[in-house]
């Protein structure tokens, strides 16, 4: 069913199989213009199966999430995963991170065949192909095992302490997360009490979508982690430290400043697909129990 087509992905059970193996660090992440793609064709859908699935899933319990990092970078300027990128990074919304832990969202995430490890000290969610040995991961609870890429990151992430019109994640890795950024293109204060949904949706390759901020927000946080220049040009993931030791913005790669960013535009992993619509299969199966406000975005 459900797990075997995954499973099908990686027929030998392994994660060679995926690309990635190598350790990237920093300045090396981007080779050469265009860049080079780090996950095989095995790999590459994987990666699309997994947020294709997961964010299903997400959305069936009522668990608000949006495309974060590199990903919503990804989303917006290329229209999929770039080719540098081995892994996908959402933001989770914290008042809906409950579901995570219930039984009906275990139930239905084993039966697509995918795990999640939980590293609480980044209150971070990683789901992983589950057929796929685990690796070591010090950060995990998971008898400190996680998994090799291609994985979903979801990360926590709630409404800055005293600014109820900006969020921040719960966790900072570096200088470049710890700030708050506006919550005025995810949710709307209502005059009653709770949050409208002002979330988009928007292709990420040929054969699924993620949620996207709108530009009230989505380009304050890009140009703080990337650049001002983001939507034309691309750099490297880490620049020189700064005097705290905190990673700076990258060097740059390629600038197409002359065209927009066109040549950016559908410049990301492949294949992206086809993808199997497995939210309907278990909602068939009986397995998905909806939540109330996952969906509600335009």
């Amino acid at each position: 069913g459900l797990r075997r087509r995954l499973a099908e992905l990686v027929p030998n059970g392994t994660s060679a199989a995926l690309g990635c193996q190598e350790k990237v660090r920093g300045d090396r992440q981007v080779v050469g213009w265009p860049p080079l793609q780090r996950l095989t064709a095995a790999g590459a859908l994987a990666a699309y199966s997994l947020i294709h699935i997961v964010g299903g899933l997400l959305d069936g319990f009522g668990v608000r999430w949006w495309a974060a990092h590199a990903t919503l970078l990804g989303a917006l300027r290329n229209g999929g995963l770039l080719p540098q990128e081995c892994d996908v990074d959402l933001a989770l919304w914290r008042a809906d991170a409950h579901w995570l832990v219930r039984p009906a969202f275990r139930a239905a995430l084993a039966a697509t065949g995918i795990a999640a490890y939980q590293l609480p000290t980044y209150m971070t969610v990683r789901f992983c192909l589950a057929h796929v040995p685990a690796e070591a991961e010090q950060r995990s609870v998971d008898g400190l095992l996680a998994c090799a890429p291609p994985y979903v990151d979801a990360h926590l992430a709630d409404m800055a302490p005293n600014q109820k019109h900006r969020w921040d994640y719960i966790w900072r890795s570096d200088t470049r997360y710890a700030q708050s950024f506006p919550l005025a293109g995810l949710f709307r204060h209502r005059p009653g009490g709770g949050l409208e949904d002002l979330r988009l949706r928007m292709p990420f390759g040929g054969h699924t979508q993620v949620w996207v901020p709108r530009p009230e927000t989505s380009e304050e946080y890009l140009a703080v982690l990337y650049g001002p220049d983001w939507r034309t040009s691309v750099r490297q993931r880490d620049g020189p430290p700064d005097g705290r030791g905190n990673p700076g913005i990258g060097a740059l790669v390629h600038n197409d400043s002359s065209q927009g960013g066109a040549a950016f535009r559908g410049l990301y992993v492949r294949p992206s697909g086809p993808l199997r619509d497995v939210v309907s299969e278990l909602a068939a199966l009986g397995l998905l129990r909806q939540g109330g406000n996952g969906t509600s975005g335009r």
